[in-house]
């Protein structure tokens, strides 16, 4: 069995909060156990989360439809299928928003959730298990590095409607570019896809920017 560890720490500038990468002790998790990332994502995730309250949560996002404190709950929703999928949830039957029984606890659901998931991918033999997820069946390693992904471009959507700046580790996010990229063509992007065409960016720009223009946001 094993342990993923999440602590979350913030600084402020002058100008705006920046959110430092959390520290995120992995023990006995290796560098290259997927698990990892999705660690120091929902560290991550988390830190910025802490950040919404009454004052920004109806702010506009870069997602489509949805408010701060909308795609604050919709990565609540994220970690609740994460959690589900080892169990045999049906991910069809969670909410895509979750409600929140107490208005405002946005920082309280997201950990609980987070700790769910914890527990939910403990034993390292769920990266060797199959899991049906709503659109395939995969295996939990790479299950998990999808998910890690969906996590950081909804934390970028979040801290742009905040206005937050993450620090993102690089490693984590370049991989992540690499995953959407392989998910997700670039063509055809139809009514039948949830995404808008890929936003060009340069080719040295940030591996955060990348990402998210890969799948249609403007960085």
């Amino acid at each position: 069995m094993t342990t993923l560890g999440l602590q979350s720490g913030f600084m402020t500038t002058n100008t705006q909060q920046k959110i430092t990468h959390p520290h995120t002790s992995s023990e006995p998790l290796g560098d290259d156990d997927p698990r990892t990332p999705m660690a120091r994502a929902v560290a991550l995730a988390g830190a910025v989360i802490a950040h919404v309250d009454a004052s920004n949560e109806n702010n506009p996002s870069p997602c489509d439809d949805w408010n701060a404190g909308e795609v604050a709950r919709h990565m609540v929703a994220v970690l609740d299928r994460v959690a589900g999928f080892p169990q045999g949830i049906d991910g069809d039957t969670l909410p895509l928003v979750v409600d929140l029984e107490t208005p405002g606890t946005y920082s309280e659901r997201f950990t609980a959730s987070a700790h769910a998931v914890q527990l939910a991918w403990s034993d390292d033999a769920v990266l060797g298990q199959m899991l049906t997820l709503p659109w395939a069946v995969l295996p939990g390693a790479i299950t998990i590095a999808i998910y890690t992904c969906e996590l950081t471009v909804h934390t970028w959507d979040l801290a742009q409607a905040i206005g937050v700046q993450p620090e993102w580790h690089e490693a984590d996010v370049t991989k992540c570019v690499e995953v959407m990229q392989m998910g997700i063509p670039a063509e055809p992007r139809d009514a039948d896809t949830p995404f808008g065409p890929v936003v060009e960016v340069p080719a040295d720009a940030p591996s955060i920017d990348k990402l998210v223009a890969w799948v249609s946001r403007q960085p």
